[in-house]
């Protein structure tokens, strides 16, 4: 009976979350035929939405009319950058017009509500500013900041697919690195 209830919640709050959407201009160091979107992701997971996060998603969309499905592709790091992927993708949507190529960026990193804090620039985090660091992101987020793990990244990959699938359409992920990990979990 429990499990029939949890499974109800999720689906609910997928339901509640599924809207359509809204594809933009990606920035700058993406391309110009790369469109983005945001979409608020659970917190933490099975699907509470008492708290949220924002993460992006691009894609650069094939020309063909009849397509096959979507190919995501998810980065190394966490924190690489994706514009590796950007620039394949535009190479492989014109190879392979009947496929859409998406990224989703890793919570915590990039643009999806990225861990920052004024201790150190974003890349100069070392063992002499690393505790202040910490302190300030426990300041900031408190026990939420454990929810910026691999398991809930990966719970991510599957909540923004299902909301962004065609019915009937085939969907593939491929990991790079630190990707294929996160996409065993």
């Amino acid at each position: 009976m429990y499990r029939y209830l949890l499974l109800l919640v999720v689906l609910l709050n997928i339901a509640s979350c599924s809207s359509s959407p809204k594809w933009e201009a990606c920035p700058d160091y993406l391309g110009a035929d790369t469109e983005c979107t945001f979409i608020n992701a659970p917190l933490t997971y099975p699907g509470s939405f008492s708290g949220s996060i924002q993460e992006m998603v691009y894609r650069v969309r094939g020309t063909s009319d009849n397509k096959k499905g979507q190919i995501w592709f998810l980065q190394g790091g966490p924190g690489d950058t994706d514009t590796v992927f950007a620039t394949l993708f535009r190479m492989l949507s014109k190879q392979h017009p009947d496929w859409d190529f998406y990224s989703i960026e890793h919570r915590g990193v990039g643009n999806s509500t990225r861990l920052t804090c004024q201790a150190a620039a974003y890349s100069d985090v070392t063992g002499s500013n690393a505790t202040e660091c910490v302190s300030q992101l426990l300041g900031t987020w408190g026990a939420d900041l454990a929810q910026f793990s691999t398991t809930n990244a990966a719970h991510d990959v599957n909540y923004a697919v299902e909301m962004m699938r065609d019915p009937g359409k085939k969907v593939f992920i491929y990991g790079l690195s630190y990707g294929t990990y996160w996409l065993h979990r």
